[in-house]
């Protein structure tokens, strides 16, 4: 793209949209196809969640999105702009309208509990120890915590804490798109339902819409508006989650019964 072209636009009502996106990787001269002609498109404050087996290619999907990685065909529309096509150092003012949690939480182990919080928007403003402070305890309330935790550092939390102070991290920046890695992997089933009901609560105080990848049929039936299933580097189903354990479809059925 040169310095004169704009990037594409289409119907700005899609937060997210999908054309005949593919990705393939090569290892030792031998192709794996992960995406094939995938096409996909949610809508503003929609809440859309991916399932699929371990190795599908949901992670893949994700970071094509984002930018992470490049992908080898279609387009790819955020907001309305298609930003596939865009060189990664010009995407940085669109990244700062998209927030993630990773798997694990992702926190800096460096870091105190407020520096973490506060990572995000010190990258851009530079802020006073008053106020990272007063935005941190603010974002930490959303999510269940309080100014004790301020001064602790990522090894002396709980898993599920370290969680929550990731969605504290994620929501002070205040994104328009939200993407959700394995949210609920390795907690237990109490904390699991803890950190769903934070994923409803998050995304709709911030309007954002959501794009969460699991294989925790009881997360995705929760937070979803939308479920679709990726299997063989395609969407193989999408629906509601009041349709699924009806759905017409063998891969779906077995991969819900723990056959897939």
């Amino acid at each position: 793209m040169n310095n004169t072209e704009k990037p594409m636009e289409t119907n700005k009502n899609m937060a997210i949209k999908l054309q005949n996106v593919s990705k393939s990787f090569f290892s030792e001269g031998v192709e794996k196809v992960v995406l094939k002609n995938i096409n996909l498109e949610i809508k503003q404050g929609e809440s859309y969640v991916l399932i699929g087996g371990s190795g599908t290619g949901k992670s893949v999907l994700i970071k094509s999105i984002m930018g992470i990685l490049d992908i080898d065909k279609g387009d790819i529309f955020l907001d309305g702009v298609e930003v596939s096509k865009i060189p990664k150092n010009k995407r940085i003012k669109m990244k700062s309208s998209i927030g993630m949690l990773f798997q694990g939480g992702a926190l800096f182990d460096s870091m105190s509990v407020c520096d973490n919080v506060v990572f995000g928007i010190n990258v851009h403003n530079r802020l006073s120890k008053e106020e990272a402070k007063n935005i941190a305890v603010e974002n930490l309330e959303l999510v269940g915590l309080d100014s004790s935790v301020l001064s602790l550092y990522p090894s002396e939390l709980s898993g599920g804490m370290q969680k929550r102070v990731a969605f504290a991290r994620l929501i002070a920046t205040k994104p328009k798109i939200v993407f959700f890695d394995e949210p609920t992997s390795g907690l237990d089933p109490i904390m699991s339902n803890v950190i769903n009901d934070l994923i409803i609560k998050t995304t709709k105080y911030l309007g954002a819409t959501s794009f969460t990848i699991t294989h925790d049929m009881g997360s995705a039936k929760k937070i979803a508006d939308r479920i679709g299933m990726l299997y063989k580097a395609e969407i193989v189903w999408e629906g509601t989650p009041n349709s699924i354990n009806t759905a017409d479809n063998k891969t779906l059925n077995n991969f819900i019964n723990g056959i897939y």
